[in-house]
C-alpha cells in the first residue's frame, strides 16, 4: 500500500501475498495430442497450443478449450503481450501463418521461403517477429508476419538449428546456435557481438528488458545471462537434463524448465527457479515426456504440454497456478503520482482511501494501460491535497 499525501511519498509497502512458486499441476480438458508449441498471454488468460492441422484456444487460463481447423502443422509458435496476435511457422515446408484474432482465424504468409523453421520470438505489441532455422539464416518481420526479410547470416551451423528469444519491445534478441556460438544484438539485428560459448541448446528465453536470458540445453546444466547476451553463467545447482523448453517471467527471476527423454514417449521432470537460475527446485509434476512450457508475465501461471506418442503417456496440456503477489510501485514525475505493477496473471483491481483501517475501500476508476516495454500497467494521478491510501486486491 502507499500513503501520498500532496504528492509527496510518506509510507510504501508491498502488498503480500502467497510468495510459493509453482508445485501443484492439474491436467486441463485438452485432448491427448502430438502437441508442438503452446503460448500464453501475458495475463496467462489466453492460451493458444498447436497439434496436427489443429489449433487449440482457451480463454480462461486452460479450464476450457476450442478447436478450429487450422491448415498448417505448426512447429513453432509466438503470440503478443494481449494473446490475439499468434504466429506459427513449419519446420518442413516453412509455411508461416498469422493470427490476429488469438487462433481464430489464420492467414497464410504470402513471402515465406522454405526452411526448417526451430524457434520463433515475437515483441510484446506482436509486431517484430524473429525466425530461426536449422542454418545460418534469421529471418524478421517489423508488421506481425505480413511480410518477412532477411535480418542476419550468423555463423554458419550447417544443420544445427538455432533458438531465438527476444526482449518486450523487439530490441533485444539473442540467437543460440546449437553447439556452436551464441549471437545478440540490442539493435533488433543492427549490430551483432558473438561468443564461441558451445551449448547443445533446445530451448531460450527471455526477460522483458531484454537483460535477462536463459538457455535450455538439451544435455547439461542450464545457462543465464544478465547482461543481454554478452557472458553467460552455466547454473550447476540445475539438473542436467534432457531439457526441451524454457519460460521466463517479465522481470527474468522465475524460470520454468520442462524435460524429456532420448526416447520417444520418455519420461522427464518440471523444474522453476526463483532467483534467476540460481538454486532449482522439483514441483509435484508426474513424471511424463514435457516437451513445451509457457510462462505468464508474472510467472505465477505456467503452461505446459506433453509429447502424446507413447502408449503410457498419452499427452495433454497440464497447468499451474499460484497466488500472484503484485508489487505496487510508485514514483513522481511532473508533481503527478506514478502507479505501476506487473500484470498479474489474476484479476486485481486499485483500490483507494483516505484511512488505512477504512473498512470501505474505493476503487480507483481511472485505467491504467499496459506499458510493453516492461509488461507493467501504469497509472498516472495528479496530486491532492489530502492523504490518501493506495492497495491492489484480488477480486
Amino acid at each position: 500500500m502507499l500513503r501520498i499525501y500532496q504528492g509527496v511519498i510518506l509510507s510504501c509497502l508491498v502488498v503480500a501475498g502467497n510468495s510459493a512458486f509453482a508445485q501443484v499441476w492439474i491436467q486441463t480438458a485438452a485432448p491427448t495430442n502430438v502437441w508442438a508449441a503452446i503460448a500464453s498471454s501475458a495475463d496467462g488468460s489466453r492460451l493458444a497450443a498447436l497439434a496436427t492441422q489443429t489449433c487449440y484456444i482457451s480463454t480462461n487460463s486452460g479450464t476450457t478449450w476450442t478447436s478450429n481447423n487450422f491448415s498448417a502443422s505448426g512447429s513453432v509458435l509466438a503470440a503478443s503481450a494481449d494473446g490475439l496476435h499468434l504466429v506459427s511457422a513449419q519446420s518442413n515446408t516453412g509455411e508461416i501463418d498469422v493470427s490476429t484474432n488469438g487462433g481464430g482465424n489464420w492467414a497464410k504468409s504470402t513471402n515465406y521461403i522454405e526452411a526448417a523453421w526451430f524457434s520463433i520470438a515475437s515483441s510484446a505489441d506482436g509486431k517484430k517477429l524473429v525466425l530461426t532455422e536449422g542454418g545460418p539464416l534469421v529471418r524478421a518481420s517489423t508488421n506481425s508476419g505480413a511480410t518477412w526479410y532477411s535480418l542476419a547470416s550468423l555463423p554458419n551451423s550447417g544443420s544445427q538449428g538455432q533458438f531465438a528469444a527476444m526482449s518486450a519491445d523487439g530490441t533485444h534478441v539473442v540467437v543460440a546456435i546449437n553447439n556452436k556460438c551464441i549471437c545478440s544484438t540490442t539493435n533488433f539485428g543492427s549490430n551483432w557481438l558473438t561468443n564461441n560459448l558451445s551449448i547443445p541448446c533446445e530451448a531460450i528465453a527471455a526477460s522483458a528488458d531484454g537483460l535477462h536470458f536463459a538457455i535450455a540445453p538439451y544435455g547439461g546444466n542450464i545457462y543465464t545471462s544478465s547482461d543481454s547476451g554478452v557472458t553467460w553463467t552455466q547454473q550447476t545447482n540445475s539438473p542436467n537434463a534432457l531439457w526441451w523448453s524454457i519460460a521466463s517471467s517479465a522481470d527474468g527471476a522465475r524460470l520454468v524448465a520442462v524435460s524429456g527423454s532420448a526416447t520417444v514417449g520418455g519420461a522427464g521432470s518440471v523444474y522453476t527457479s526463483m532467483d534467476f537460475g540460481s538454486t532449482w527446485i522439483s514441483n509435484s509434476a508426474p513424471s511424463q515426456p514435457w516437451q513445451r512450457v509457457a510462462s505468464s508475465a508474472d510467472g505465477n501461471q505456467l503452461a505446459a504440454t506433453v509429447y502424446g506418442v507413447s502408449p503410457v503417456f498419452r499427452g495433454g496440456i497440464w497447468i499451474s497456478q499460484t497466488t500472484p503477489s503484485p508489487q505496487l510501485n510508485v514514483s513522481l514525475f511532473n508533481n503527478n503520482l506514478n502507479l505501476s505493477w506487473l500484470v498479474p496473471s489474476a484479476n486485481f483491481v486499485l483500490q483507494e482511501a483516505s484511512d488505512l483501517n477504512a473498512e470501505n475501500w474505493t476503487a480507483v476508476t481511472n485505467l491504467p494501460t499496459l506499458n510493453l516495454t516492461n509488461l507493467q500497467k501504469q497509472l498516472t494521478l495528479p496530486p491532492t491535497n489530502s492523504s490518501a491510501f493506495f492497495r491492489l486486491t484480488s477480486q
